[in-house]
């Protein structure tokens, strides 16, 4: 198993999250510091996270549904850090219970937030308020404007089932109130459960995992939005308690052993010659895309192999690349008979990445499997290279041969391995890339990577990348990667998804969600790639 401790937290089942916090925090001041420390890492991602929509206002008006545990403390530490950083901000509070209630760290978060300046409360008394009542009180605060964030700090992975009619009507009025900008939740959404998501459950938009990430099924649409996590150091030292599950996510320390200096006596072949096969005569700009990420990703040398149709125009556009004009097929395509302009050169690749703007026919297919089987070093199959007669292939490939590397998408994968319900992708995915020795990467909102036993997710990425091309750039990038080193092999393919999801979030923050192309993403390597 690789040695993942590093860069990855493992994912908790809830039992295993409370273990772990009753092992750390044993007393008050431990507590108190990691209640702060959860505080000021939401308040650093709130203002990043709406600024994908619209820019951060100085004088933001914030909704908190504020409850008496941990979570309401870190909700209450979070705005009081925002207040210090836009002392502009409008606070309001919606309480189910009278104050009096509150756990004593709750409360000194809660009374930190009140003399840091003004707070409108709404509820917090004996009274309790139904739904009617929590929608007119929602209505008459929030006025023509509403909120520009409405955080809830309600309940916590203490609540046990049944959810008190008081807590859903709240619940229920704040996700039926329409005039809010971003909804976020500290650490779970409110009356979330892991198995049984339940009715009345907070709708957010993010979700701010506090210390450890709690979702077991994390390709399953849901109530928690996109998610993000807080580390609080919880695993500086290992984790304290078993894992129930084989998953862990991905931290930025994924990306050190790209933030170092280059060896002073390095040259072009230290970093290694991909050799990229692609592109046809109706999809040019995906293999174009790949390429140029290839180049980003600080690849030495790469050689790319595209039809003749299209070769000579691409080339101009890209000249650090070295362009084999490749003869083509009626349909456009790369014809089979010319493998010898790729076999007389292979010794020289480092790795092969195949498959960007390829084109769907027995062609390209039959490139891809006769690849597989007489070439020895590191392949990376994306795009029309999937297909279960292409893998089937591998029983085939020489047993001292480099990493083979899948990269689908979810349509791709139900592809490849045919009729697999939603709900067991991540137990399918590790299984399928056991059973035919290779390492997955599965693309989505919560990107998977499976390899050498072995499940990582990362969180980055968000619906920016939701759009043609976004893949290829990514194929570019690993592949890019794989040809500088293939070992530790799941450090390199991590550590290329991680880049590419951080570079299209500081792309949103700049440019917002919509109003982009998807390649003004390789602009945002260099950023991502130097920033912390």
């Amino acid at each position: 198993m690789p040695d993942t401790d590093r860069y990855a937290h493992p994912v908790l089942s809830l039992p295993d999250a409370r273990a772990l916090e009753a092992e750390l925090l044993k007393d008050d001041a431990t507590a108190w510091a990691a209640m702060k420390r959860a505080g000021a890492a939401i308040a650093d991602w709130l203002p990043k996270d709406y600024s994908e929509v619209r820019p951060f206002p100085d004088n933001a008006r914030v909704l908190i549904l504020l409850g008496k545990g941990a979570n309401g403390g870190d909700a209450c530490i979070a705005i009081n850090c925002l207040r210090e950083r836009y002392p502009k901000i409008d606070i309001t509070v919606a309480m189910v219970e009278a104050e009096t209630q509150m756990r004593p760290l709750a409360m000194r978060a809660w009374q930190a937030l009140r003399d840091s300046g003004e707070v409108h409360v709404l509820g917090g008394k004996d009274t309790v308020w139904d739904l009617g009542q929590w929608q007119e009180a929602l209505k008459e605060a929030g006025g023509v404007k509403g909120w520009d964030i409405c955080l809830d700090g309600l309940l916590g992975m203490s609540f046990q089932p049944p959810l008190r009619e008081s807590h859903a009507a709240l619940i229920d009025a704040a996700n039926d109130y329409p005039h809010v900008v971003m909804r976020a939740t500290v650490d779970l959404p409110s009356g979330y459960l892991q198995e049984d998501q339940g009715y009345h459950v907070f709708q957010a938009d993010f979700t701010y995992a506090t210390g450890s990430l709690k979702v077991s099924r994390l390709l399953t649409e849901g109530p928690c939005g996109r998610m993000r996590y807080c580390d609080l150091g919880f695993f500086d030292n290992g984790s304290k308690v078993p894992q129930s599950k084989k998953v862990a996510v991905l931290t930025d320390s994924v990306m050190e052993w790209l933030r170092c200096f280059r060896a002073p006596g390095s040259n072009k072949r230290t970093f290694g010659h991909l050799f990229v096969i692609g592109g046809s005569a109706y999809m040019p700009g995906a293999l174009m895309m790949s390429v140029q990420a290839a180049l980003r990703s600080g690849a030495g040398l790469v050689t790319a192999f595209a039809p003749v149709s299209v070769a000579e125009g691409i080339a101009a556009q890209l000249p650090e690349a070295m362009w084999i004009p490749w003869p083509e097929t009626s349909n456009g395509t790369l014809s089979p008979r010319a493998m010898s302009l790729f076999f007389d050169r292979a010794e020289r690749a480092d790795a092969v990445l195949i498959g960007p703007g390829l084109g769907a026919d027995r062609f390209t297919r039959m490139i891809a499997q006769e690849l597989l089987q007489r070439y020895h070093g590191p392949i990376l199959l994306d795009a029309d290279a999937l297909y279960p007669e292409v893998v089937d292939v591998l029983s085939r490939r020489n047993s001292n041969a480099g990493p083979v590397v899948l990269t689908p998408h979810h349509g791709e994968f139900q592809r490849l391995v045919k009729e697999l319900p939603r709900l067991e992708y991540q137990d399918g995915l590790l299984a399928y890339a056991q059973k035919h020795n290779v390492s997955v990467i599965l693309k989505g909102s919560r990107t998977l990577i499976a390899s050498q036993g072995k499940l990582l997710c990362n969180l980055y990425g968000g619906p920016v990348l939701s759009r043609g091309g976004s893949g290829d750039i990514l194929a570019g990038i690993l592949a890019g990667l794989l040809a500088r080193r293939h070992e530790p092999l799941m450090e390199t393919l991590a550590s290329g998804v991680f880049w590419h999801s951080r570079a299209a979030e500081i792309l949103a923050r700049e440019k917002g969600q919509v109003c982009v192309q998807t390649s003004d993403l390789m602009q945002y390597m260099g950023p991502a790639l130097r920033s912390l």
